[in-house]
């Protein structure tokens, strides 16, 4: 194992689901985060997600243990703490993720969080132009996350779908909750919208996951100069 990988698996994953940017282009809080971390042997891991609203709390119920309920800014001081004092990183896909903790994170928290974030997308980008390789089989070039765990993963079953898409799910889940105080209030079709929200958002994060893993493989990442101590921890 080398110490790219080594500092993978000791990594943290993200990926919060919402309503996205708006036609203003304004970015709104998001209404969940999910998180992934790898098991010690690096085969897998586990999924949790975090829902951001109070009003979710049905659904919370409904989640099947996956999900609890907590404020933006206390999950994000607790994640601070533990890649503080076990020298870990906390990764993401792309800069949206950056974009939403600058914009709601208080500065001095964001700044010392900052030390620790990993926007994965340029070195999943980097890695596929030194193989030359980010053409589909569509022909078309691979931009988007799962279009890349396509290209890279061709003998894995792709992660679930999820229709009508993520932001309007977030949305259906609202007024469900706004509708209904409890779990059991809720129709078949406002518990389904839970539920593929967590199954989607769990397939984005382990995509995320797996793919840095194939840069890792390859020792492609390139961390700060700070994240770079890590390695030396951690090799």
């Amino acid at each position: 194992m080398n110490k790219y990988q080594s500092l993978i698996r000791n990594s943290i994953f993200i990926d919060f689901e919402g309503e996205g940017k708006r036609r203003d282009q304004t970015v709104p809080l998001p209404h969940m985060v999910g998180v992934f971390r790898p098991n010690g042997k690096g085969k897998s891991g586990k999924y949790q997600a975090k829902f951001f609203r109070n009003q979710w709390r049905p659904a919370v119920n409904g989640s099947g243990g996956k999900a609890t309920e907590c404020e933006f800014v206390d999950f994000f001081k607790s994640l601070l703490m533990e890649c503080q004092i076990n020298s870990k990183l906390c990764i993401f896909w792309s800069s949206h993720e950056l974009k939403v903790l600058e914009l709601y994170l208080p500065k001095g928290l964001f700044s010392k969080l900052s030390k620790y974030t990993f926007n994965l997308l340029p070195d999943v980008r980097r890695y596929a132009n030194l193989r030359r390789n980010r053409v589909l089989d569509s022909g078309e070039k691979a931009r988007k996350l799962d279009e890349y765990f396509q290209l890279y993963y061709r003998k894995r079953s792709p992660f679930p779908p999820i229709s009508p898409g993520p932001a309007q799910t977030c949305r259906q889940i609202d007024r469900a909750c706004n509708s209904h105080k409890r779990w059991k209030k809720f129709t078949d079709r406002q518990k389904t919208y839970v539920k593929d929200l967590l199954a989607y958002n769990d397939g984005d994060v382990r995509c995320t996951w797996l793919l840095a893993l194939k840069v890792a493989n390859a020792q492609k990442l390139r961390p700060s100069e700070h994240q770079k101590s890590f390695l030396i921890e951690g090799s």
